[in-house]
């Protein structure tokens, strides 16, 4: 049950805490032997794991505004996506595309910001602890992870907006559009996981860290169903353009009436 897994969780995060506190007394302990400095100084080189996860979130969140100003970019000077949910309402593919892969960039940096302020409690939430140890510190490994996925996560947007760009040009490749934008929601999702692990289940940071990581998802999902719904537009992009077909149409209808009119004009000489 899910009272079960919180409990569970919370009692391997009390063990993990007391075997830290042992090492840090361990460590304490070894910096009274000869030449112990370098392996101590190794030890607290962790205390800069804070500034660093922090430092991993913002560069997530500026590279994935870079890319998506990269699409909005194809527009012209002064467009303002719309909506993301109204994407699939477009007419015009550009226009779709672009409102649909703005509106999951921001979701994503929207979620990357949801775990800085995560961070930020669990990171107050130790320091008033009894050991007043930082959070990054006692776990290290928990840190490295929150920054790999950060920059796992700005990688996938890269990928996808790419794609959405081929897309843009006609050379969309349906398979490949979708994995893209499902390895966005993935990625968004894992980051948002292990944040939540060192949040307190219940709480506002919790809950929004859900939401997030829910919002990425259906925004990413978006970006899929237009691939999906212009599909065959941008495989056989003339067989959805009327415009030179009718043009042709008119222009030689235009011609038969001048062929009419000079014979009607010669027999009329004829005859008169």
């Amino acid at each position: 049950s899910r009272r079960a897994s919180t409990a569970g969780a919370t009692s391997l995060t009390n063990a993990q805490d007391a075997l830290v506190d042992a090492i840090g007394q361990f460590v304490e302990a070894v910096k009274a032997w000869p030449n112990s400095a370098d392996a101590v100084r190794l030890y607290f080189s962790g205390e800069n794991l804070e500034k660093l996860a922090a430092d991993a979130l913002q560069q997530c969140r500026a590279a994935c505004a870079t890319s998506g100003q990269e699409v909005v970019a194809t527009m012209p000077a002064g467009y303002s996506p719309g909506a993301s949910a109204a994407a699939l309402e477009k007419d015009d593919i550009k226009e779709a595309f672009v409102d649909a892969t703005a509106g999951a960039v921001s979701s994503v940096v929207a979620a990357a910001s949801c775990c800085e302020r995560a961070l930020k409690d669990i990171s107050a939430k130790a320091a008033a602890s009894a050991s007043g140890k930082s959070a990054f510190l006692r776990d290290p490994t928990w840190a490295r992870t929150v920054m790999s996925q950060a920059d796992d996560l700005s990688k996938a947007v890269e990928g996808m907006c790419s794609q959405v760009l081929r897309a843009i040009q006609g050379t969309m490749v349906l398979e490949e559009l979708e994995a893209s934008a499902q390895g966005v929601a993935s990625n968004a999702s894992k980051l948002v996981g292990v944040t939540r692990v060192k949040t307190d289940q219940g709480s506002d940071a919790a809950t929004d860290l859900v939401n997030a990581g829910r919002n990425v998802a259906k925004a990413s999902a978006i970006v899929i169903a237009v691939g999906k719904e212009f599909e065959d537009q941008l495989a056989n992009p003339n067989a959805f353009d009327n415009t030179i077909d009718e043009s042709e149409d008119a222009i030689r209808k235009q011609v038969e009436i001048l062929e009419l009119r000079k014979k009607i004009q010669k027999l009329q000489t004829r005859l008169s």
